[in-house]
């Protein structure tokens, strides 16, 4: 993977990836319960342009709010933080960075990065887009 800093890794990798489809019109995830009491750092569009930091909340508060669009993408947002943090990723190394509107993929109307800091500074290493 070359970054704009540099060759990030030079190895051959395996990329695994999901597609999981809903109908536009119910996006309500009846497992979200399990993850909506998950705190996660959460890098907010607005957060980014105002220049303040990430801020720790449950999934189910960001929901809540309208921060995450719904149930499905914060279903899966808790997953990924799950899933990381169980290969062992740090906590405190962690977050999830929401897109700003000028690099939202056309198809996505809220899209999540989760990021690892590393000696290269924050990397992407999971998109979730809805």
């Amino acid at each position: 993977i070359s970054l704009r800093s540099g060759i990030l890794r030079v190895r051959e990798f395996t990329l695994a990836e999901i597609e999981h489809f809903v109908d536009p019109d119910l996006k309500h995830c009846s497992k979200f319960e399990s993850v909506a009491d998950l705190e996660v750092p959460l890098y907010s569009a607005c957060n980014q342009l105002e220049g303040k930091g990430p801020q720790t909340q449950t999934l189910k508060q960001a929901l809540e709010t309208g921060l995450v669009s719904n149930s499905t993408l914060g279903y899966f947002l808790g997953r990924i933080y799950l899933f990381l943090l169980k290969v062992g990723v740090a906590k405190n190394r962690l977050r999830f960075r929401q897109h700003l509107s000028n690099e939202m993929a056309h198809y996505a109307r809220d899209c999540w990065d989760a990021e690892c800091q590393t000696s290269y500074g924050w990397v992407e290493c999971v998109g979730c887009a809805d």
